[in-house]
C-alpha cells in the first residue's frame, strides 16, 4: 500500500518540474541584474561539459586542475585552478561585452552559457571566426571544393 506521504513527494517534484522554466527566468533576470552569481546555479561549474571546455583533470586531492598551461586561456586570475573562478568570469565577460576580442575566442564556452541560461546576449559577430567556419564547411558528400572549375581540374588529374 502506498503512502501519503509519498503521493505528496511525487506532487512536490512535478510541481518543481512545471516551475523549472520560469525558475531559469528568474534566475537569468537576477544574473543579468548582477543580483546573483554565475555559479549560483548549483553544479554547473562541476558540469562535465564545462569542465571538458576547460581542459580541467580530477586531481588526487582538491580541485580540478586545467592540463592548459597558457595563462591566456582563462580569464580568471585562478582559473587554473577553480573552474567555479573562471565560470564566473567567463559568465561576465559575455554579459558586460566589453571586450569583443576576448569573447571571440571563446565560442564554445558562449553556447554552453547560452544553453544554461546563464547569457542573454548575442554572440558578437567576428571575422576570423566566421572565416574559420567557412574553412571547415564541406561543399559536399566527397570534399570537393566549391569551385567546380577548381573540381574539374582536380579530376584531371
Amino acid at each position: 500500500m502506498r503512502s501519503r506521504s509519498a503521493g505528496r513527494e511525487g506532487g512536490f517534484f512535478r510541481l518543481m518540474l512545471m516551475q523549472k522554466g520560469r525558475i531559469k527566468k528568474f534566475a537569468s533576470a537576477l544574473l543579468a541584474a548582477g543580483m546573483w552569481s554565475a555559479s549560483a546555479q548549483a553544479g554547473v561549474e562541476a558540469d562535465p561539459q564545462w569542465l571538458a571546455l576547460g581542459h580541467y583533470r580530477p586531481q588526487l586531492f582538491g580541485s580540478p586542475e586545467s592540463t592548459i598551461d597558457t595563462p591566456n586561456f582563462f580569464l580568471a586570475p585562478d582559473g587554473k585552478n577553480n573552474p567555479r573562478a573562471e565560470l564566473e568570469a567567463t559568465a561576465a565577460l559575455f554579459n558586460e561585452g566589453r571586450d569583443i576580442d576576448k569573447m571571440c575566442v571563446f565560442p564554445a564556452r558562449y553556447k554552453f552559457l547560452k544553453a544554461q541560461g546563464l547569457t542573454k546576449t548575442k554572440f558578437p559577430e567576428c571575422k576570423e571566426y566566421e572565416e574559420f567556419r567557412r574553412d571547415l564547411r564541406p561543399a559536399g558528400a566527397c570534399g570537393c571544393p566549391r569551385d567546380r572549375r577548381r573540381f574539374l581540374w582536380y579530376r584531371k588529374l
